[in-house]
């Protein structure tokens, strides 16, 4: 249930939006006064912080679009949700002034904790594939344990059963969010197990990887996009 200063907040929100100012900004502001990591809205769940630490920026975004998507164009608001585009250029630094200090840094933890991590597995799985390619068919699941074990020197099943184990999970499938969940705590065990020379060449090459897939996005002409990758160098 939202609270009534999440109800405020909105208002307030649609009033700036009415009121002339640009949607995207004037929903930053909001987001770093936002109150809360959860809320029930209308039957929909929505988790903004992960472990307590990590900011779902577009899980946040979605719920405050949703407040106010009659105000809103609906091509930026797709933009925005599913292919993570700002709907203009901001630095990081800008887009710190934007969310406040604490707010940015929650942001930065689900960034290289949870959109980082994922793309280490990523990245790392596609190279079990090209090895195994015309060697022998390979299951995912063992093309993803290989992957784990590479990464953090376990497969995913023991992974899985510790995280479980320390978070009192029942076994089975995961929803969404205990998924992020996962990437999170996956995130600070490889910080903490693996040689940090090999952590920070892991990272490096997943934010090359990255800024590789968002180039690839097909733009429309006459628009001036920003990537939700945080760089001082607008893309």
């Amino acid at each position: 249930m939202s609270t009534a200063s999440t109800k405020i907040l909105i208002t307030r929100f649609r009033a700036t939006v009415v009121g002339s100012e640009n949607w995207f900004l004037a929903l930053l502001k909001i987001v770093r006064e936002w109150p809360i990591g959860e809320e029930n809205v209308e039957n929909v769940y929505y988790r903004y912080l992960i472990a307590g630490e990590a900011l779902d920026l577009i899980q946040l975004c979605a719920r405050l679009i949703q407040s106010a998507k009659d105000l809103i164009p609906e091509q930026e608001q797709l933009d925005l949700l599913f292919y993570n585009h700002f709907p203009m250029a901001l630095t990081a630094k800008e887009l710190k002034e934007y969310l406040g200090e604490a707010k940015y840094n929650q942001y930065l933890n689900f960034f290289y904790g949870i959109t980082v991590e994922d793309a280490i597995q990523e990245i790392t799985a596609e190279e079990v594939r090209k090895e195994e390619r015309g060697v022998r068919a390979r299951h995912d699941s063992w093309i993803t344990d290989e992957a784990f074990v590479r990464i953090y020197d376990k497969t995913q099943h023991e992974l899985m059963d510790s995280f479980r184990a320390k978070n009192n999970l029942a076994a089975g499938d995961i929803s969404l969010i205990e998924a992020k969940e996962f990437s999170y705590w996956l995130f600070k065990y490889r910080l903490t197990h693996s040689d940090p020379e090999k952590s920070a060449s892991d990272t490096k090459r997943a934010l090359a990887w990255l800024h590789t897939l968002h180039m690839l996005v097909v733009r429309r002409p006459h628009k001036s996009y920003s990537n939700i990758v945080p760089t001082d160098n607008p893309v």
